[in-house]
């Protein structure tokens, strides 16, 4: 739905108050970051060249919807010496992720390999750009022109949750490498922050996978998790003063026609009862 809305990049640990760096209509070039737009794909790509260590931080890809109204999700980026990447990734079960590690140009002809595990030294390569480049979903591919290999990782499920490292093999024995770390949630993924203007109304999609859709969904304030109260689910037509609308379950239609067929089989019952009062 956002193939025409413009697109921009900027940086801050504080979404309110970030500062649009570059943008897909103007500037879409600033320095050594540039910004593109591809509709038909449904994605945007800022690429960073010569990066240095106060290019680290939080980021933001956000989409404009209106004027002071946009949508946005953070990106934290880490560069380290060898070899670069995000920090971490959240993905839908059943989806799947294409992870960029980005390396210096010394490193070109060097082998590139992807492993998981918490620990760098004990950390065992899954797929590597010699050999295997391909291990069931996972599969590894590097251009040296840009100094970039991607991972990904089709079908994703939930044991595949974890920290993971881009590595760059140097010598035997010997490797650089940066850390990330992958969240597949358990099929209900949405936007991480949404801004709408004061006195305007708001939209928000929750997907979830199969196995939920007979459960009760619901919507709640609050910082915290454990303590965050609903204020509308889809098992009750109750209507919260500060929405306008109400969410409603699929099988609630069913559950009141059986009330009603239940509700006439006990008149009918009544009435043959009083009928046989009344001849006896």
């Amino acid at each position: 739905m956002y193939q025409e809305q413009m697109k921009y990049w900027c940086k801050g640990s504080n979404w309110s108050s970030c500062s649009p760096k570059v943008r897909t209509d103007s500037p879409k070039k600033s320095g050594e970051m540039s910004i593109s737009d591809d509709p038909t794909k449904q994605v945007f790509i800022v690429t960073i060249n010569n990066l240095k260590s106060g290019d680290s931080g939080s980021y933001w890809c956000g989409v404009e919807i209106s004027r002071g109204s946009a949508v946005g999700t953070p990106v934290s980026l880490s560069v380290t010496e060898g070899v670069s990447t995000v920090m971490w990734m959240t993905v839908q079960i059943g989806g799947s992720v294409t992870i960029l590690c980005s390396y210096d140009n010394m490193y070109q002809e060097q082998v590139k390999y992807w492993c998981k595990g918490w620990d760098w030294s004990s950390c065992s390569p899954i797929v590597r750009t010699n050999s295997p480049k391909k291990s069931d979903e996972m599969s590894i591919n590097d251009d040296p022109t840009k100094a970039v290999f991607t991972v990904t990782i089709n079908n994703l499920r939930r044991g595949d949750s974890g920290y993971y490292w881009c590595g760059v093999e140097i010598s035997r024995g010997s490797a650089v490498g940066t850390r990330v770390y992958l969240s597949v949630t358990e099929g209900d993924s949405t936007l991480n922050t949404v801004t709408v203007e004061r006195g305007g109304s708001v939209t928000i999609t929750c997907f979830y996978g199969n196995e939920y859709r007979q459960h009760v969904k619901y919507w709640c304030k609050g910082r915290d998790w454990s303590s965050c109260s609903p204020i509308g689910c889809t098992n009750s037509q109750k209507k919260s003063a500060i929405f306008k609308g109400f969410v409603t379950h699929p099988s609630l239609k069913d559950e009141f026609n059986q009330f009603i067929i239940l509700l006439l089989l006990l008149l009918l019952l009544l009435l043959l009862l009083l009928l046989l009062l009344l001849y006896s």
